[in-house]
């Protein structure tokens, strides 16, 4: 059976749960509903990675500005990362080009690398969202910095294998799946421990004028 087919009886499932949420008043039943819809969710997540893994479709490319994108971004965590008392920083260099890319993809890498350092941020921590212009190479690098606890150096050689992860409810495709899309764009991802504390993910990506050439 094709894992696509799975998410129809899924959706009903799903369905059928929030109509049942709104007839219930008994607390413990709601939380029974509510944990249901959680693993559901969970399941929709594993088979969309799975499904990203086995093909992660070819980028459609177009000129898009990084600014533009990465504004849209930090609007999406703005409420939350305020709720946690979590600091954020925003920087990007002046000047920079229009970078070729798959904005539906590369959006949702960021989105997942900068829900990671959500994760695992502590109340009064840092998150730096930043993006800087390499004119000698004609490349753009976004990155996440954060102040969380950092990566261990035995996680950190596997940290991109498919399904190894550390967390309880992890698949341990998230960045598997994100280094495989920003390979497809022509670029790299990388993460590194910062020397004070916390760690920083990278993104290398060619700016539009390189993108036309290759």
């Amino acid at each position: 059976i094709a894992l696509h087919e799975v998410r129809n009886p899924l959706s009903a499932l799903q369905g059928y749960l929030q109509l049942l949420k709104k007839e219930l008043d008994e607390v413990r039943q709601l939380e029974y509903v509510e944990i249901m819809l959680g693993a559901l969710d969970r399941v929709n997540t594993l088979i969309t990675n799975y499904l990203r893994l086995a093909k992660p479709g070819t980028p459609e490319r177009r000129p898009c500005d990084m600014d533009e994108l990465v504004s849209d971004l930090i609007s999406l965590y703005e409420v939350e990362l305020k709720n946690r008392g979590i600091s954020f920083l925003f920087s990007c260099d002046s000047g920079l080009p229009q970078v070729s890319l798959d904005r539906d993809q590369f959006y949702q890498v960021m989105v997942n690398i900068l829900k990671n350092a959500v994760e695992v941020t502590s109340q009064n921590g840092e998150i730096h969202v930043g993006v800087k212009y390499l004119k000698e190479k004609e490349m753009a690098v976004f990155f996440v910095r954060d102040t969380g606890p950092g990566v261990s150096e035995d996680i950190l050689t596997r940290i991109f294998d498919p399904f190894f992860t550390t967390r309880d409810k992890g698949t341990g495709l998230g960045l598997y799946v994100c280094r495989e899309m920003v390979k497809n764009h022509g670029g790299g991802l990388s993460v590194a421990n910062n020397p004070d504390q916390g760690c920083t993910v990278t993104i290398t990506i060619p700016c539009e004028s390189r993108g036309r050439s290759l």
